[in-house]
């Protein structure tokens, strides 16, 4: 059984996927017993938040260029890093590297192994930024009307000054995989800094 002043839940999470018993000073707490004649199942949910966080102390989140530096160099390279290889790659403050990497430590994001750490599972750090992130809301987007079809739409992006802009979804599936192709803009982004032609 792990015994903790809090658990996080992406901990409590990893816990019950490895079948571990856990208990926090929260009242989060999960136990199961199954010895033959005798079964015994018992959770409860407690804080989803560590009461115990200093006032003043910065909320652990994934938001912000820093953030997002130190975590595209952790995914974008497979590969133990000691802290000062991490700050000089994703171009951060030592600070700002140390809170990151604390934050995705209580969220059991990272492996620490002596002085060095490693990202095991790149796909639930990318799932738990994305989370932080909030694409839509941290980027301007338009409506665009196509009445001459999308390539035309597109080329009027494209030719707009000094706009850096990106296309999600099928649409832009399409220039890798042509099975891909979209016949409206339904349901799709153009996140951009510039308002319609």
């Amino acid at each position: 059984m792990v015994v903790a002043r809090y658990l996080s839940p992406p901990v409590r999470d990893r816990l019950n996927s490895a079948g571990l018993a856990y208990l926090d000073a929260t009242g989060n707490v999960r136990l199961t017993l199954s010895n033959p004649g005798l079964g015994l199942f018992v959770a409860d949910r407690g804080a989803d938040s560590d009461p115990w966080r200093g006032r003043g102390r910065p909320r652990g989140t994934l938001k912000g260029a820093p953030a997002a530096r130190v975590v595209r160099a952790l995914v974008d390279f497979d590969r133990s890093w000691r802290v000062t290889e991490l700050v000089s790659v994703a171009q951060v403050s030592t600070g700002a590297a140390y809170r990151v990497i604390n934050f995705l430590e209580e969220e059991d994001l990272v492996r620490k192994m002596g002085s060095t750490i490693r990202v095991d599972d790149w796909q639930r750090l990318l799932r738990r930024w994305s989370r932080d992130y909030e694409f839509v809301q941290n980027n301007p987007t338009t409506r665009w009307i196509a009445p001459r079809g999308l390539d035309r739409m597109l080329e009027r992006v494209a030719a707009a000054p000094t706009i850096d802009y990106a296309v999600t979804s099928t649409l832009a599936a399409a220039e890798w995989a042509a099975y891909a192709g979209s016949s409206n803009l339904a349901g799709h982004r153009l996140v951009a800094g510039c308002a319609p032609a």
